[in-house]
Parts: structure tokens; sequence; C-alpha cells
């Protein structure tokens, strides 16, 4: 049954449509929808007239008002649209109706007779959540979590606290020098602020290792997985993140890294100020909206332009967008956060994806968005195991 998440997708799929902005993938779906139309509509027929009028109203005024704002600041295009285009385009408000109904009056809600979902557990799978294991210098672990609030450890006369989700360290500006690692599993996230101010925020699979106290003349740390960097400027002190052989020197700025094992290439994604990005013997600087690309296999260093920034950094801020991308991207962002394994069955089919959705839905919300797409799974949601259908 769709819920809300579902919903919200489809108003943005209708707004897109309306508005000329769909790519072919989006415009295939409403189509085909369209045509699927009168062999759905024995469910609002279900309904009574009251109901139907009452969904009506709330979802097409939602419709309206954000077509509308959409409109007022949207430069106008003239386009020739055949009338199979306006016929669809209304009638994928309609097709709202339909999803509106099942989501409002569940006891309808019946296994479409072409689903795409073969032998699915009825058990849902919930999202990631704060947690993450910190480990001191003297190697021992502490798991962390929201709920801890106050001093977890002191190294040296630095004060480590946990303040609901967030690591916090004070102090010790004189201390010997000590490494901490904090590290999220698969599931997990975490944020912490470091020594000298700068604030770190940790995805799932990730990893980083810092001096507990920067008292070098530079300030650098270790990276693996996926991190949003906002650094405290220091002049006197140059702030490095490394990966391997590639480094990124800060100029007190925010940006995103992307360094997984299991991907073919790094990306730094700058959101303002200014970095330098260093790929073995190979070197490049970076604007606001660049992204480099650093392969793993050589010292190549590819810069991007105006990059989504609104998806690069959509995980931090709790979403999970996926714009323009295959279908092998939102299974590893499935696979990370929703900590499943992922299993795939011959080729993944070529799709064209793009949604958002609160990284707190459930499983379901993202299997639902799939179905959509015309894209075969399994879900064993007791091993926690997703396999996917070419």
């Amino acid at each position: 049954m769709p819920t809300n998440e579902s919903l919200q997708y489809l108003i943005k799929l209708v707004k897109r449509y309306q508005l000329g902005k769909a790519n072919k993938a989006e415009k295939a779906l409403i189509e085909d929808r369209y045509q699927q139309m009168e062999l759905e509509k024995n469910i609002t027929d279900q309904l009574s007239k009251e109901s139907v009028a009452e969904i009506e109203n709330k979802l097409l005024q939602k419709i309206n008002f954000e077509i509308a704002a959409i409109e007022s600041t949207a430069t106008k295009v003239i386009t020739l649209k055949t009338n199979w285009y306006y016929r669809v385009s209304a009638a994928a408000a309609a097709l709202l109706l339909i999803f509106c109904g099942w989501y409002y009056y569940s006891q309808f809600n019946t296994i479409p007779k072409q689903s795409l979902v073969q032998n699915s557990s009825k058990t849902d799978i919930l999202p990631g959540k704060t947690k993450a294991t910190l480990t001191l210098d003297d190697g021992k672990k502490i798991v962390l979590d929201d709920g801890q609030i106050g001093m977890l450890a002191k190294q040296g006369t630095t004060i480590i606290d946990n303040l609901g989700g967030k690591l916090n360290y004070k102090g010790g500006a004189s201390d010997a020098i000590r490494f901490n690692t904090l590290t999220t599993q698969k599931g997990e996230q975490y944020a912490i602020t470091l020594n000298d101010g700068t604030e770190v925020f940790l995805d799932a699979s990730s990893s980083i290792r810092y001096p507990v106290v920067f008292n070098g003349s530079e300030r650098e740390v270790a990276i693996n997985g996926r991190a949003y960097f906002h650094v405290a400027s220091d002049k006197t002190k140059p702030f490095f993140v490394v990966k391997g052989d590639k480094k990124v020197r800060v100029y007190g700025t925010q940006f995103n890294v992307s360094a997984y094992d299991n991907e073919p290439s790094m990306k730094v994604t700058l959101i303002e100020g200014s970095v330098k990005v260093m790929n073995g013997n190979t070197e490049g600087m970076l604007l606001p909206s660049q992204q480099a690309v650093m392969s793993k296999n050589s010292s190549v260093i590819s810069i991007v332009d105006n990059v989504d920034l609104e998806q690069c950094i959509a995980w931090k801020n709790g979403v999970i967008a996926i714009h323009h991308a295959e279908v092998n991207e939102i299974l590893l962002e499935m696979e990370r956060w929703y900590d499943i394994d992922i299993e795939i069955v011959g080729k993944l089919p070529k799709r064209d994806l793009y949604f958002d959705v609160s990284r707190k839905a459930k499983l379901s919300e993202l299997l639902h968005i799939l179905e959509i797409y015309h894209i075969k799974y399994s879900l064993d949601a007791v091993k926690r195991k997703l396999i996917v259908n070419s």
C-alpha cells in the first residue's frame, strides 16, 4: 500500500510531467500508467462518492498549489504538445487519486495482478539510526548512540562529551599525540566536533581517524566511506583529508567526500570555499558547485561543473536523493542505510531514476518506488536480503 512518501514522490512526478521537465523514463511511466488506468479504476469505484470527493479535493488542492508555486517563478517556454500529452497530463492527477484511495482506505488494498514483488516477507525493515563506535588511543571501544549525554572519556587533558548523537572534543591544547577512530557500520550515522571546532558528519559504513588534539603545523584526518566536513578556519594550520594516496587540502570550507572501498573513484564535492585535490602527482583546484572525481587505478582527476549539490549532500540533511541515476546507485544506498545484503540475478535493468525519500522511511517505501520503475525484486526481511532480478 503506498504511503505518504510514495504519494509525495508521485506528486513530484506529475508536476515534472506537467511542466515538461520529466525525463524519458518518467514520461514512459506516466503514459504507461495512463493506459492502465481503466484496468485499475475498479479500486476507486469501491469508494463512496463522498469519499472520492474528499480525496480528490484534498489532493488536487495540494497539486494545484505546488504547481502554481513553481509556475509563478518559472520562465515560460512555448512548446508544441499533442492532444495525447494534454490527456495524459490531466489523467496523471486522476492517477494519483487511485493511489490516494489506496493510502486513505487500506481496506480496499489488494495485491495487483501484475505485481513485481515476488515472495516478499510481510515484515518491513526499519531505516538506520544514530549510532557508532569510538575507538580510543589505547584500543578501548565505546558504543555510542543518541541517548547518551555527558562525558564519555578523557584522553590526556582532553574531555570527550557525547551530546545526544554528536561527539565533542574540548581542551587539551598541550596534550601528547593520541589518535581516536569513529566508525559506523551499515545502518548507522554519527557526527563529531573535533578539537579545532571542525564539524564532521559521518554516513553509514564509514570511519574517520583523527588526532585528539591538533598539535603540529598541520591538521590531518583519514577517511573511509562518506563524510561531510565543515572545517574551522585556521590559516596557520592547513587541514587535510586523506584516503590512501589521495588528499584534499582545505582552506576553511564545506565539502562532501565519498570514498568507499567498493566504488571505483573518490568524489569530492565543494559546497563553499575552496579546496585543492591531489591524486598521486596530479593536482586540481575546486570552486563551489564543482566535483572532483579521482580514479582509484590512476592519478587522473576529472572536474565536473555545476553538480547537483542537493543530491550530493541530501544524506546529511536526512534525505535519500536519487537524481538521474541508475539502479546500482539506489541499491548501494539501500544496502548501506538499511543494513541489508543485496544479490543481483542477471543484468541490472537500465533506468533513469529520479526521486527523493526521507531517510526515516522504512525500506518498503523505496521498494515501492522500484515497483513504479518496473524493477523486479524479492525481499526476505528476516535474513535482511534483497534479490533484484533482471
